[in-house]
């Protein structure tokens, strides 16, 4: 992942961090509760710290730190989960639903999340051509868990597929966070 990678784990929120660099390049998390990756580019113009680091350390309390060395000032740096809203795109798999040869209709995609703040919005992809496509609707702010369901801008896009990719992208608070995606369809009936 990189030329000097530093690796380490969060085990409260059972998270492995790998920094592909010392000091930049790609902050990659993989999540083992749900098997994702997320990742987050660092600006080259903007290090998380001066110099060289050591490997990380979870200490007892479950924070992650390490070691800096810049002009031979050796400093003490703590790993913080990026704070205020954040770039985020979210790619579920493409999604046969059941029979890959059959064509079917996208009626809705019910998502079940919370969040209050800024929030991202949603797309969806057909047939894994790779043209994003709008939803109607927005995640309404919630504190607590709530379903809300997008219906495709223009029926005729979401008519007579194969497969359906959901897409959501955008700024987001870090209070937002998804529990469940699912898509409502109809088979098409065979001629």
């Amino acid at each position: 992942v990189g030329t000097d990678p530093i690796i380490g784990f969060k085990p409260l929120t059972q998270d492995i961090v790998i920094l592909s660099q010392c000091n930049a390049g790609t902050v990659y998390l993989f999540n083992i509760p749900t098997e994702s990756w997320t990742h987050h580019n660092i600006n080259q113009n903007q290090p998380i710290f001066s110099g060289l680091a050591t490997n990380m350390v979870t200490l007892n309390d479950g924070t992650l730190k390490m070691f800096t060395n810049y002009n031979d000032d050796l400093k003490v740096h703590k790993w913080d989960d990026p704070s205020g809203d954040q770039y985020l795109i979210i790619e579920t798999k493409d999604q046969t639903l059941g029979d890959p040869a059959q064509r079917k209709t996208l009626k809705k995609i019910y998502i079940s999340h919370k969040g209050t703040g800024t929030r991202p919005s949603v797309h969806y992809i057909s047939n894994n051509d790779g043209v994003e496509r709008s939803t109607n609707e927005t995640f309404p702010s919630s504190s607590t868990m709530v379903t809300t369901a997008f219906t495709p801008s223009s029926a005729s896009d979401a008519n007579n597929k194969y497969s359906y990719q959901v897409k959501i992208k955008g700024n987001s608070d870090p209070s937002f966070v998804i529990n469940d995606i699912n898509l409502v369809y109809r088979d098409k009936t065979l001629k």
